[in-house]
């Protein structure tokens, strides 16, 4: 309860639970997503405590690593993560690192930093911009996700992105219309990354793991842990049997991987 959002919003959000879709399938409470919309808060806390005297921050889920959907918590226990190869990922050019979910966009390409999971030194753009844009004046599409369970950024940049997440979020949760509310921190993020150039967002190969549920949501602990990415694809049979998606980007890289 000590926490601003919770102090700020709580009642708030309790409000507009009924109205949320997610809330009334699976019966989430407004407490839960107080607390979805408490990470960035949590991390610019941990930035400026900075126990570890460290540069870059990273927020994982306590449920980011599980073994189902092609992910084996195994492979991750008494190992560094992230891989010291690929720390400079987290936070590089003064941006937040955060990864995309399947291979459908939204409407955002023209205002994003894509990052190719395959080749991330390739990026449509080295530098930040110095504008950035209203994320609710053209909210993006209820198809275009960011996977919140894992995400990232240099100290500096986690308060400059608490900072904006924190006033959006609260024009957010006033509008009038409540009858389109999306309360889950995902939409927000996604919001967010559309329309600023402080982020950054890595898009998941679709020959690894667009089709596979764990895979689409973690597929940063890959990302993050291997030198080259993806280390795992899917199986020959698993190639084999999947239909190439219509809308991916990246249908022409998915027929080069087949075996």
């Amino acid at each position: 309860m000590d926490l601003d959002v919770t102090k700020k919003h709580l009642k708030r959000i309790a409000e507009l639970v009924p109205n949320d879709p997610e809330a009334r399938a699976y019966g989430y409470s407004a407490e839960l997503f107080t607390i979805y919309h408490a990470k960035p808060e949590m991390m610019r806390i941990a930035a400026e405590m900075n126990p570890f005297n460290t540069e870059r921050f990273l927020w994982m889920d306590v449920g980011a690593v599980r073994d189902w959907g092609g992910i084996d918590a195994a492979e991750y226990r008494f190992t560094q993560f992230p891989n010291p190869s690929r720390e400079h990922l987290i936070g590089r050019d003064g941006r937040i690192v955060m990864g995309a979910v399947a291979g459908r966009n939204g409407t955002c390409p023209d205002n994003v930093r894509w990052v190719d999971a395959e080749h991330p030194e390739a990026t449509n753009g080295q530098s930040r911009l110095q504008k950035v844009r209203d994320p609710l004046e053209v909210p993006p599409e209820r198809d275009w996700w960011i996977a919140g369970a894992i995400w990232g950024g240099h100290k500096d940049s986690l308060r400059e992105y608490e900072s904006l997440y924190r006033h959006h979020l609260a024009r957010y949760l006033a509008r009038s219309d409540e009858s389109k509310f999306a309360l889950i921190d995902q939409y927000l993020m996604g919001a967010l990354a559309c329309h600023s150039d402080l982020i950054e967002v890595v898009r998941p190969p679709l020959a690894c793991c667009v089709d596979r549920v764990n895979r689409k949501w973690f597929f940063m602990l890959m990302y993050l842990k291997d030198q080259s990415y993806p280390r795992a694809p899917y199986t020959p049979a698993e190639l084999a049997k999947r239909p190439l998606s219509s809308h991916c980007q990246y249908c022409d890289l998915v027929e080069d991987k087949k075996p």
